[in-house]
């Protein structure tokens, strides 16, 4: 290697760093395997910054003031540039690059690739051709004719296309003449653009934004279509909001073909100690000609030991869930409720202690008017559990009260007083435990008028009731262990437990015939609430008597292989209660109350089951039964099969019975195409009640959708009319979701 002296200060590096020297000459040739070559020039913010160029080959002619480097290019210089290639060319009184041949360029933290480049340094500007874009953390690839650099950050690409998809051929892009890169705004921009899926345009968009980096931008989403009988036609065209890192907010105009223009309004915030949403769909109804609304209020705060929960469900006409489409409330939903409250827990050694204040709410959606709801504004909850140690270990007490008033529409105003404590004693035995419960309830009430809808219109301005819980229960436990160690057996190890239970309650109540009843409604008796003291939800009401109630319960819990998890394979469930005469006003009668039994089993990881059912004794016939079996073919291919059965209370007027049978299906097709079912069939009307079915395509960057259906009404037993929708959406073009 000859190394003759230049007249310019230079410094070349060997890779080893171990030779170094001055050199002054008219022309230098350099070959070596990595040499660092270093240029001090002068920028416009003052100072110097060295240029590094590093090459298998470089040639210096000083008197056309050129550095040609070949073989492996590597230059650099501070933070404006970073650029590999197969050839280059520096000038230095001009601080140019010329690049050739697999040309790849940092541009800020995204990479570009092409063919050619020129760029001047000082002014961090330049051309690359056939350019290839890639954004970083996979959020985009764009491919150009060129892109123009204009600064280090603003460049435009022309002639370009762009995905976000990052597949190694995409299905999909967005073609437009000119895309605007803009990193101090976070954004590609473009106008007049084509989407082409597989090289067939199937839209036109006027602009569109996309972020660079991996935040929430200001933009429209993907549109939603559908047809409805009830509506026509449907879309949804949303606009999103960011309003800040903690807010957004969703804009939706919301046009149909039968009833006119729809206006929805969706608020998200999210706070260090609170989160909330408010969602609002407002329309003049033209079909109708009336205003219909649907508004929603979600919204949690934590303040200090306290915390602040308010909910809001509320509907201008009941159809409403029904004829539109909305994700908020369940369209099967005929009650709507809604609260306000704060609330805080003590926490103390084997005790605690938690207050509630507040208000609830509801509106009916089966009748015509709210007048007669009853409303429970506000009222006062305490409930406190705590140890009785002067007892014993094994006692505690805990009390229930509560402050209420009751309003309705219709002008009547009660309020409620109610206090129950109970002594509860448990007591483990070798073959399982004792408990014991002893309890009162005192409920007085003050009457403006006569509660019309509280089922008692003749009570007077001030009653009382007093009610007695005696509960005694002896729960037995007994298991036998077995294991296998064959391998055509079908478990390895398994525990079958028997559990039987004994219970005994005596339940009195005086004075509540004269009382209004505002919460209480009457369960039927299941598998679920055999051993419970009350057949009544809520506090106005007792199921008045004495009665046994025997059940027992057999698990099998363990392993199927010996890489299982321990679970439970299968749990099987009967009881029934035997009530003295005068005490079987909740059996219709009876001595003996139906018999109800309950199964659940997860006999593999493709096939579960779950049914519960009531049988009469004495008309010897089912109740009721609710049935759902699951086979999982595969991890896309998922069929379930439902039977229901409610029969109409004896003496019942306005009650039918219904029967109804039940599929649900998940399948995988073909690819990436699923098909999905939802069917409910009468039985009683030979007709389909409600039905749902949807194809689907599903692939990770872009998915297809075509689904129709067919609706309740507001009784839940009639249907309201089919419906169609569409969608398709593109990675990265859909809707940006903000999850507090």
């Amino acid at each position: 290697m000859t190394l003759p002296s230049i007249r310019k200060s230079t410094r070349i590096d060997s890779s080893t760093d171990q030779y170094r020297s001055i050199w002054s000459h008219a022309g230098i040739t350099v070959s070596a395997l990595t040499l660092g070559f270093f240029l001090a020039i002068p920028v416009e913010a003052g100072g110097r910054i060295p240029v590094n160029v590093e090459a298998d080959s470089l040639v210096h002619d000083p008197d056309n003031y050129r550095i040609t480097a070949s073989g492996n290019v590597r230059i650099s210089h501070g933070d404006v540039l970073e650029m590999k290639a197969d050839k280059s060319e520096y000038r230095t009184l001009e601080h140019a690059i010329s690049a050739s041949g697999n040309v790849e360029l940092r541009y800020k933290e995204d990479r570009l690739t092409g063919d050619r480049l020129d760029m001047n340094l000082i002014e961090e500007s330049g051309l690359l051709e056939n350019v290839s874009l890639e954004l970083s953390r996979k959020k985009g690839h764009a491919e150009a004719k060129s892109i123009e650099i204009h600064d280090r950050n603003h460049a435009t690409m022309h002639e370009a296309r762009f995905t976000s998809c990052d597949c190694e051929i995409p299905p999909w892009w967005l073609s437009a003449g000119k895309l605007d890169v803009d990193y101090e705004e976070n954004r590609l921009t473009a106008r007049n653009l084509t989407l082409k899926l597989k090289d067939v345009p199937i839209a036109y968009l006027p602009w569109w934004r996309y972020p660079l980096k991996k935040t929430r931008e200001s933009g429209f989403l993907t549109p939603r279509l559908q047809a409805s009988d009830a509506s026509g036609f449907e879309v949804d065209v949303p606009y999103y909001w960011n309003i800040s890192p903690q807010r957004d907010a969703t804009i939706t105009l919301h046009p149909t073909t039968e009833r006119g223009m729809m206006l929805k309004f969706q608020y998200r915030y999210l706070g260090a100690n609170y989160q909330g949403m408010l969602e609002t769909h407002d329309m003049l109804d033209s079909k109708e000609d009336t205003y219909r609304g649907l508004k929603y209020v979600d919204h949690r705060h934590q303040l200090g030991n306290w915390r602040l929960q308010a909910h809001v469900e509320s509907t201008q006409t009941r159809d409403f869930i029904n004829d539109f489409h909305q994700d908020l409330l369940d369209e099967n939903s005929r009650n709507l409720e809604s609260y306000l409250f704060t609330d805080r827990i003590w926490n103390r050694t084997n005790g605690f202690s938690n207050l509630e204040i507040g208000t609830r709410w509801n509106q009916d959606l089966e009748s015509n008017t709210n007048e007669l709801t009853v409303q429970r504004l506000p009222y006062v909850t305490l409930l406190d559990h705590r140890p009785l140690n002067w007892l014993g270990d094994n006692w505690r007490l805990e009390t229930q009260a509560q402050l209420d008033n009751f309003y309705q529409l219709a002008g009547n105003h009660s309020r409620r007083i109610h206090i129950a404590p109970s002594v509860n004693y448990r007591h483990p035995l070798h073959f399982g435990s004792f408990s014991a419960k002893a309890g009162i309830q005192e409920t007085a009430y003050w009457v403006q008028s006569d509660p019309l809808a509280a089922g008692n219109t003749n009570v007077e301005d001030f009653s009382q009731r007093i009610a007695s819980t005696i509960d005694l229960r002896l729960n037995g436990y007994l298991e036998k262990t077995y294991q296998s160690d064959s391998d055509k057996s079908w478990y390895h190890v398994l525990k079958n437990t028997i559990e039987p239970t004994l219970q005994y309650v005596v339940n009195t109540a005086h004075g509540e015939d004269e009382t209004p009843n505002f919460d209480a409604t009457l369960e039927e008796i299941s598998v679920h609430n055999l051993f419970s003291d009350n057949l009544y939800l809520g506090v106005d009401r007792m199921s008045r008597g004495h009665w046994l109630a025997l059940g027992i319960t057999s698990r099998l819990i363990g392993r199927l292989k010996p890489t299982d998890p321990v679970r439970e394979i299968a749990a099987f469930s009967i009881g029934q209660r035997w009530a003295p005469e005068g005490s079987r006003e909740y059996q219709n009668d009876n001595a003996m109350s139906d018999l109800v039994a309950g199964l659940r089993t997860h006999l593999s990881k493709r096939l579960s089951a779950s049914a519960s059912a009531r049988f009469d004794p004495y008309l010897e016939e089912m109740r009721t039964v609710d049935s759902l079996a699951t086979y999982a073919h595969t991890k896309t291919d998922k069929y379930s099969m439902g039977y229901r059965l409610k029969r109409a209370d004896v003496g019942a007027v306005s009650q039918a019975d219904t029967e109804d049978l039940l599929w649900r299906s998940e399948n995988m097709l073909y690819g990436d195409w699923r098909w999905n079912l939802h069917l409910d069939y009468s039985l009683e009307e030979e007709d389909v009640k409600t039905w749902q079915s949807g194809l689907s395509y599903i692939h990770d960057c872009w998915s297809f959708e075509f689904t129709g259906g067919r609706r309740l009404s507001s009784d839940s037993s009639r249907h309201n009319g089919a419906w169609i929708g569409f969608m398709i959406s593109f990675k990265g073009l859909g809707g940006y979701r903000f999850t507090p």
